[in-house]
């Protein structure tokens, strides 16, 4: 099943409830920029109704996709934890060229990974529960942040100020916490800039 929320679901609380997608198509119209090859447009949600139905029906049965998908019913064991950013343009497993069950994966915000801090229980720790699962469950090996080209949550860490006229809620906070890592990150190369000064001196 697929559960959709449209736009007008945000900003505060709710303003209708989501859509729950079965079998058929949604109802929900939202705008048109796809086709199902007849020439009939499709509405994002059945652009994604459409998409998973040829995963099941073309994808899944292949056979040696089928072998995957029935070792892969029996667990899950990724070699590697690879955190990126939520941005749409960026599909870390096409990136990487790595099929089901070859990573673990969590995206956020600027592919944040949030301090430690067993004090603040309740706060910002959705990607700290994914590494926690993914290195005490998964048990993976490896670990990997990859940022990417023109990143807006980056962006906003440099420039704060630039993201004031969206007045967020959540995400101002969220870029917020990487402020000190920006700062000791200047310090270090304030420092390299001044030892390289005194060589040339």
């Amino acid at each position: 099943m697929l559960t959709v929320a449209s736009r007008a679901s945000f900003g505060g609380v709710c303003a209708r409830p989501v859509v729950s997608l079965g079998s058929g198509c949604a109802t929900l119209r939202l705008f048109t920029n796809s086709s199902d090859g007849s020439g009939e447009k499709l509405s994002p949600v059945e652009r994604l109704v459409e998409g998973f139905r040829n995963f099941k029906d073309e994808f899944y049965v292949q056979k040696d996709k089928g072998d995957l998908f029935q070792k892969l019913v029996i667990g899950q064991r990724p070699k590697t934890l690879l955190i990126g950013c939520a941005e749409s343009r960026v599909d870390t497993a096409i990136v990487t060229q790595c099929g089901p069950g070859e990573l673990f994966i969590l995206r956020n915000i600027a592919a944040n990974v949030t301090r430690y801090s067993s004090h603040m229980p309740h706060t910002h720790h959705a990607t700290s529960a994914g590494v926690e699962y993914g290195v005490g469950v998964v048990q993976v090996e490896n670990i990997v942040r990859m940022g990417h080209a023109k990143c807006g949550g980056v962006a906003a860490l440099g420039d704060p100020e630039s993201i004031k006229e969206w007045k967020f809620e959540f995400v101002e906070d969220w870029v917020r916490m990487v402020y000190p890592a920006l700062h000791a990150e200047d310090s270090l190369f304030k420092a390299d800039e001044n030892f390289a000064a005194e060589l040339r001196a």
